[in-house]
């Protein structure tokens, strides 16, 4: 959702910076979670390990 608002060149001509400024803050936010999930799961044992698996 947050790459197609940026996609979206309305936000740029009506959007306010607030906005802009908040949709890069969800982005970083977003992508952090995503690192610290891959590098759970890479704790775990990647894609062998089964649900529940803590090694």
């Amino acid at each position: 959702a947050v790459h197609a608002r940026f996609a979206d060149p309305a936000i740029y001509a009506e959007g306010s910076h607030a906005e802009i400024r908040a949709l890069e803050e969800e982005a970083r936010e977003a992508a952090a979670a995503v690192e610290a999930l891959v590098e759970e799961w890479s704790r775990v044992g990647g894609a062998g390990a089964k649900a529940g698996d803590r090694r």
